[in-house]
């Protein structure tokens, strides 16, 4: 996973931050100034989109430098542009002094860090998938849901270069919950069917959805 850090002056101590952290848990974390790379380039929103297009995801620093930098504004469009483009999750918002989100980040799982810095660089790095992979929930047991995941879901992934993961049943209970928490933390789509209304399965529904990973759901007709 590549990772653009884009911060303000007074986001840069939590920028540095991310970026070190990112980068001790083997994530290939990046912080630089566009704003000196595209001088004298004459195409300046092309030139930014094309070193964005470059990483997997951007952790947008939020702050109030951010939110009244014209430059910073200008690399936010395009972050938002490919994100649309990819039709994925792009981009994970944080906030370091409250100032309110801009309006077309607001609706994604934001990361506010306040007084424990370490705390909120950690959850920073969680929220980051680790695998181009699908992870698939749904009720087990189905003869149905079974066939189509074996048949459209895992050729479907494989013709896209994704990974298709699903945690099956085991004795241990608690090692599966376990298990899925870890699938859904690695992997930047999860799929949820939602077909036969198993408590489970909206509930891993919400955890990834606090992790920003983009969602896909599924039911069969007629539900």
């Amino acid at each position: 996973m590549k990772i653009f850090v884009s911060y303000a002056g007074d986001g840069k101590e939590v920028g540095r931050r991310i970026v070190a952290q990112c980068n001790g848990s083997n994530i290939d974390a990046n912080a630089y100034d566009l704003r000196i790379m595209s001088h004298g380039r004459p195409d300046l929103d092309g030139f930014i989109e094309n070193e964005l297009q470059k990483f997997e995801m951007v952790i947008v620093v939020w702050s109030k430098e951010y939110a009244e930098d014209p430059w910073l504004q200008r690399e936010l469009f395009s972050i938002l542009a490919i994100e649309r483009e990819r039709r994925r999750s792009f981009v994970i918002p944080v906030c370091v002094d409250k100032h309110p989100l801009h309006a077309l980040l607001t609706g994604k799982a934001e990361v506010i860090i306040e007084d424990e810095i370490v705390d909120g660089i950690n959850e920073v790095v969680r929220r980051i998938p680790l695998e181009d992979q699908i992870f698939v929930v749904m009720a087990l047991g189905d003869p149905e849901l079974n066939s189509i995941f074996k048949t459209v879901i895992v050729p479907t992934g494989a013709k896209f270069d994704f990974a298709v993961k699903r945690v099956d049943e085991k004795e241990d209970s608690e090692s599966i919950s376990q298990e899925i928490f870890r699938l859904i933390r690695n992997s930047s789509i999860i799929l949820c069917d939602i077909t036969n209304d198993r408590p489970n399965v909206y509930f891993e529904t919400g955890y990834a959805l606090g992790l920003n990973r983009q969602i896909i759901l599924t039911c069969r007709e007629g539900t």
